[in-house]
């Protein structure tokens, strides 16, 4: 059952570069998440956004 007020989180990650050719995380819709050197930082983003406590 879904509650229909709170629907599951969910977005596809990306990996795309700059115009200064660095390389960064992103969400579908295009915003950075963190460079590809920080997975650390980038982790906790996706975590602290799509509400994965405890991992």
């Amino acid at each position: 059952m879904v509650n229909p007020s709170a629907p599951p989180l969910n977005d596809d990650i990306r990996i795309g570069a700059d115009a200064a050719g660095l390389w960064w995380f992103c969400w579908s819709f295009g915003d950075r998440i963190a460079h590809v050197d920080n997975i650390d930082i980038a982790a906790a983003r996706i975590i602290q956004v799509l509400g994965c406590p405890g991992r």
